[in-house]
């Protein structure tokens, strides 16, 4: 049986059809034994280097690309229906329920939904990316980029989210819509102090099933109300957007396999409709490791070309230093040969120093600023409904 006094302090999570994958109890892995690796995860950019002494070392300013894959092992793994998943929980909340802790939990949703909102006055820094971005793609020198939002807030007099708080997050995304991945993943001991994030992305950068891949292309979007799915599939600032990262993807999914893709689709999720083309390659012999190296990031949430390099997106932004692992990848090995890689976006994340969250909009020439504002807006506000109002309504 699951040990909620472990889970709650150690653990990961994830939901993939009707299943709910439960880790807890941390263990230290041998990279020779990948059966022992139950959780891959990375920064979006490096951390900063420490030198011998614990300061920050000049050496970050030199990385080009993304934070190293870090591999995570547990003792337990526990595969659960939805059903079982959510009865679980609620005995666990049962337990753990008094009056203090409901008051705390409402009271912490109002405040960071309180926080949220009035960041939507702090234009100025997402402004900035764009400009730079479409100056970029004016001089031939990008195609397209993506521009990022984060609202962070420090805990002041609060306390990072406690085993009550974790528990009502967890419940509210396993009851998402399907067209989303719930996932978590929470650690005491993380650079100096605990880390965690709880989300609900719609984007996998990768389910890998035997020597079967399976990935998408997710980019460009449009508001979901009220709107005409042909009227999206039309748009030439969202087909452009969307044509960047499916040639990005056949580009790089060439080297593992045969690639076919389907057509064009629209998907809604919640707020908002996407465009979406799949992609299966067959005959991949890449362990998951090698296949988050190659294609993270994708253009859904980087830059195209690839080789344009990542420096200059993370010094375009004063609050690069809080991006930590939005729209990096996290990876669940199901089982032996069954991995499930997503991409960190519809989150929030929390450190010691406090709590973020974020959003994200590719830029290509025909973007506009406001536009793109808005949409940063509604993902935020979906990911806060999703995450703090039971059962996701």
């Amino acid at each position: 049986m699951i040990s909620w006094a472990e889970f709650g302090k150690n653990g990961a999570f994830v939901r993939q059809g009707q299943d709910v994958y439960f880790y807890c109890k941390l263990a230290q892995v041998e990279e020779s034994k990948t059966s022992q690796v139950h959780l891959f995860w990375q920064y979006f950019f490096s951390p900063p280097f420490q030198n011998d002494q614990g300061h920050q070392s000049n050496l970050a300013h030199l990385d080009r690309g993304p934070g190293p894959i870090l591999s995570v092992g547990f003792q337990n793994k526990y595969k659960l229906t939805v059903q079982e998943a959510l009865e679980w929980l609620s005995n666990q909340e049962a337990l753990l329920t008094s009056e203090d802790r409901i008051i705390k939990w409402k009271k912490r949703k109002k405040n960071i939904s309180t926080h949220v909102e009035l960041a939507q006055n702090q234009s100025k820094d997402f402004e900035y990316q764009v400009e730079v971005i479409q100056e970029k793609i004016n001089k031939g020198e990008i195609d397209k980029a993506v521009a990022v939002d984060l609202t962070w807030k420090p805990w002041n007099t609060e306390e990072p989210f406690d085993e009550f708080e974790k528990i009502k997050m967890i419940q509210n995304v396993l009851h998402s819509p399907d067209s989303v991945w719930p996932y978590g993943f929470w650690t005491e001991s993380c650079g100096g102090g605990p880390y965690g994030v709880i989300g609900v992305t719609p984007e996998v950068l990768f389910e890998l099933n035997d020597k079967e891949l399976e990935t998408m292309a997710l980019a460009g979007t449009s508001k979901n109300s009220n709107v005409d799915k042909n009227e999206l599939v039309q748009s030439q600032k969202n087909l452009k957007e969307h044509h960047w990262v499916v040639k990005n993807l056949n580009q790089m999914l060439s080297h593992f396999g045969r690639v076919t893709q389907s057509d064009i689709q629209v998907i809604g999720v919640g707020l908002l409709s996407h465009l979406k083309t799949n992609f299966k390659v067959t005959g991949v012999l890449a362990t998951p490791k090698d296949l988050i190296k190659a294609l993270h990031p994708t253009a859904a949430l980087g830059v195209f070309p690839k080789d344009r390099g990542y420096q200059w997106l993370k010094d375009i932004s004063k609050n690069s230093e809080y991006r930590m692992a939005f729209g990096a990848p996290i990876a669940f090995n199901l089982n032996a040969t069954h991995t499930l890689c997503l991409v960190q976006i519809r989150n929030i994340y929390w450190t010691n120093q406090g709590w973020c969250v974020g959003a994200g909009a590719g830029i290509v020439t025909d973007s506009q600023f406001l536009d793109e504002w808005e949409e940063i807006q509604l993902k935020k506000k979906f990911t806060l409904d999703l995450i703090f109002k039971p059962r996701g309504v």
